[in-house]
């Protein structure tokens, strides 16, 4: 076993995780920052984007922005469980104005905790990485 491989391999993971985490929370404030308009979406349909071992379940909204226009499209949010929502629910989104079919389910969003859990573990990789120089 190559020590000086691991050390450098483990630093390297480290800061990728770290590097993940601090793009995870960008990407997710830049995203609430051109969202400003609210709308009540209905769930119209509920995609299995993954596999029937893993599911990974993206719905479809239909909602009327502000100015009239009727959209109906998915975003990047999606989960697991089957059982978490259902065709004909309502949630209110939160979209971008000028570009309605990018939005997120407002309840359903929050970048920091999954950032941070990156972090954590990008964190834990960086001190193992030194821990193993000295």
């Amino acid at each position: 076993m190559n020590l000086g491989a691991d050390k450098i391999s483990s630093l390297l993971i480290g800061a990728a995780f770290l590097i993940g985490g601090a793009v995870t929370i960008i990407k997710g404030k830049r995203l609430e920052k051109r969202c400003t308009e609210e709308s009540e979406g209905t769930i119209t349909n509920i995609i299995n984007k993954g596999t029937r071992r893993m599911p990974e379940l993206s719905p479809i909204f239909d909602f009327v922005t502000k100015d009239g226009k009727s959209i109906s499209a998915s975003c990047s949010y999606s989960y697991k469980r089957a059982d978490k929502h259902s065709m004909g629910e309502t949630m209110r989104l939160c979209y971008n104005p000028e570009n309605p079919e990018d939005f997120y389910p407002s309840d359903e969003h929050n970048p920091i905790p999954a950032g941070l859990v990156i972090i954590i573990f990008g964190i834990a990789a960086v001190l193992h990485g030194f821990n193993m120089l000295f």
